[in-house]
């Protein structure tokens, strides 16, 4: 029998509210906010959240890793991590080729949906890792901006398609993650390798919606929400600190 701590508790509800974002997301041409800026807010929330969160804990990572490996071979390979962080974004980028040459809407909307629920059990396994409140809440907005953006281009793709199946699977998915978390309890090592795959896959997709060959991004409202969460997250630091 699986038991929960009071931050396992918290991670659980966090994760099942980032799967009702998939479930209940309306499709954002249909919104009343203006297109590009509303997701040029939400990439912003997600790059913010990677480079000023998520790689410091990749840093900090990898000194785990060391320390839980200290007789591994290859001593002088002290960048796993980071390595892990390329070939994530190295993939989200073959993907994305890959179905930038299928000619057929069916196989392109699949191809994204199986990659971004692979990113969902990762996500859904590393909010069981955030045990301090602040910081799951930071991450669930993040996230679920990001998520957002996802169903958006997936319901374009094939809107019919995303709402009998692509929704559920990536809700599914985070919801997987997490259960997959909790009974295995993964090593350090993993965990590592898995954030950074994760923060790689994650940059090249913001990137990706923010500089397309037709510019149609809000960068106002990018470089603010970027900024404005950067706040946030130093503002939760500072009093992190003083605690």
């Amino acid at each position: 029998m699986i038991t929960m701590s009071p931050a396992d508790q918290l991670s659980l509800v966090a994760v099942l509210m980032m799967a009702s974002i998939h479930i209940m997301a309306v499709p954002l041409e249909h919104g009343l906010l203006d297109r590009p800026r509303w997701i040029s807010i939400a990439n912003g929330l997600s790059v913010a959240y990677v480079v000023v969160h998520l790689l410091p804990e990749l840093a900090e990572m990898q000194r785990e890793w060391i320390e839980a490996w200290p007789d591994r071979p290859f001593r002088w390979l002290d960048r796993q991590v980071y390595y892990a962080a390329l070939i994530g974004l190295l993939l989200a980028l073959g993907l994305d080729r890959l179905s930038s040459r299928t000619t057929t809407p069916g196989p392109r909307f699949w191809i994204h949906t199986i990659s971004f629920a692979v990113y969902n059990v990762i996500i859904g396994g590393f909010a069981l890792h955030i045990k301090r409140p602040s910081l799951l809440i930071l991450a669930m907005c993040a996230f679920g901006a990001h998520f957002l953006v996802t169903d958006h281009g997936l319901n374009r793709l094939d809107g019919r398609a995303y709402a009998r199946y692509g929704r559920w699977m990536l809700a599914g998915a985070i919801v997987l993650g997490w259960l997959t978390a909790i009974a295995t309890k993964p090593h350090v090592v993993v965990v590592a390798a898995l954030t950074g795959l994760l923060s790689g896959g994650i940059l090249l997709d913001v990137m990706k919606e923010e500089i397309p060959k037709k510019y149609e991004g809000h960068f106002p409202a990018f470089v603010g929400s970027a900024l404005g969460y950067s706040l946030l997250l130093l503002l939760t630091r500072y009093s992190e600190v003083l605690g």
